[in-house]
C-alpha cells in the first residue's frame, strides 16, 4: 500500500505536457502529398527553364562582348589611318593660320593682358604667393613628418 501512495504523489507533481497523436499529422500529409508533388515538379521545370535562359544570356553577352572588341579595334585602326593621312595637311593649315597678321595681333593682346595681370597690382600678390620661399620649408616639413611618424 505504501508503493501506491508514492506513485500517486509523483503523478500529481508532474507538469502538463503536450500529447502528440499519430493519426492527426498523417491525414494532413497524405492530403497535401499530390499538391506538394506538383509544386516540386513545377519548381524543377522552372529551374531548368531559368538555367537555360541564364546560359543563353551568358553566351549572348560573351558574343556581344567579342563583337564589340572587334568593332572597336576596326574603328581604332580606321581612325588612326584617317588621322595619319590628315595630320600633315592640318599641321600646314595650323602653321599658316598662326602666321596671319590677325593672329599676331591677337597673340600680342593676350601677352599684354597676361603680363599686365601678373605684374599689375593684383598680380604682385599672386607672384608673392606663388614664389614665396616659405613654401619650400612647408614642403620639407610635410615630407619629413611622415618619415618620422611612420
Amino acid at each position: 500500500m505504501g508503493l501506491s501512495k508514492v506513485a500517486i504523489i509523483t503523478t500529481a507533481k508532474k507538469e502538463p505536457g503536450v500529447v502528440i497523436r499519430n493519426n492527426t499529422g498523417y491525414h494532413a500529409i497524405t492530403a497535401l502529398a499530390p499538391t506538394l508533388h506538383l509544386a516540386v515538379r513545377c519548381q524543377h521545370m522552372l529551374s531548368a527553364a531559368l538555367l537555360t535562359l541564364l546560359l543563353q544570356a551568358c553566351l549572348l553577352a560573351s558574343t556581344a562582348s567579342h563583337a564589340g572588341r572587334v568593332v572597336a579595334a576596326h574603328i581604332f585602326l580606321a581612325s588612326m589611318s584617317v588621322l595619319h593621312k590628315s595630320g600633315v595637311p592640318c599641321s600646314r593649315v595650323g602653321r599658316t593660320l598662326w602666321r596671319t597678321p590677325s593672329m599676331r595681333k591677337l597673340r600680342k593682346k593676350l601677352e599684354f593682358e597676361f603680363f599686365t595681370s601678373i605684374l599689375g597690382s593684383g598680380g604682385n600678390n599672386f607672384c608673392l604667393v606663388l614664389f614665396w620661399p616659405g613654401w619650400w620649408m612647408i614642403m620639407a616639413i610635410g615630407l619629413t613628418i611622415p618619415a618620422f611618424v611612420g
